[in-house]
């Protein structure tokens, strides 16, 4: 008997029979065993990716720190103080242990008459490094500024055994000559001279010292030496 058209259709669209189920295996004891290291292998492969992110950007934290304390840098000047201090704080935050960000944070500070902010930067300043010639420079210059003699004497000393320089022994000639001891303030005018011949400055201290120890004449030579350097 011939097949009807609609059994031929029928059979053309109708689905295959199922397939013949597979039989689960139980997983062996030894194919569980190396899916538990294939798993424990891709999970230290993604925490080590992950650790190393982690130490790479802590251990950028000082060249990332340094980047915002030079940007900061760039507002140390009249009307920008606060700006700068913002700053040293973003730089500050990332690098805890920048001694610099705490020491011009201080003279920005200083400038604002925020010397309490101040003195307490330079503490934190000299808890990281006790030998930071700048933050003693820095203590001894709030000190003189608030007429303590004595207490700028003490850290431009200071600042003066850490590094020897400049600005600390042109500070405590200062001290020295206002304490009327013309001799001593005219031994650190030497050595700050020492360290800079081109310091206008610090000849016409020098001058003044010498003119009140009754040295006209050197007096009149350093007064002369700093008139040529500062038209240099």
């Amino acid at each position: 008997m011939s097949e009807s058209a609609i059994t031929r259709l029928w059979n053309a669209v109708k689905p295959p029979p199922p397939a013949e189920k597979r039989v689960k295996k139980p997983m062996t004891a030894q194919r569980r065993k190396q899916w538990k290291m294939i798993g424990g292998v891709f999970a230290i492969l993604l925490l080590g990716g992950v650790g190393w992110e982690v130490y790479a950007f802590i251990t950028s934290a000082p060249d990332r720190a340094k980047a915002k304390f030079d940007e900061a840098m760039k507002d140390m000047g009249p009307g920008n103080y606060q700006k700068a201090i913002e700053g040293f704080t973003k730089a500050i935050a990332i690098w805890p242990q920048l001694t610099d960000g705490y020491v011009e944070r201080a003279i920005a500070q200083h400038y604002l008459s925020q010397d309490d902010r101040a003195m307490a930067d330079l503490d934190q300043a000299l808890q990281i490094d006790a030998n930071s010639a700048s933050a003693h420079l820095v203590r001894g210059q709030i000190f003189r500024d608030r007429h303590n003699a004595q207490g700028a004497m003490d850290e431009f000393t200071k600042s003066i055994q850490a590094q020897p320089g400049l600005d600390a022994y042109y500070e405590r000639g200062q001290i020295y000559e206002s304490q009327g001891e013309h001799a001593k303030a005219i031994a650190d005018y030497d050595q700050a001279i020492a360290y800079l011949r081109y310091a206008p400055h610090v000849y016409r201290a020098r001058a003044y010292a010498k003119a009140n120890m009754g040295d006209a004449e050197g007096a009149k030579a350093d007064r002369e030496l700093a008139a040529s350097y500062e038209h240099r």
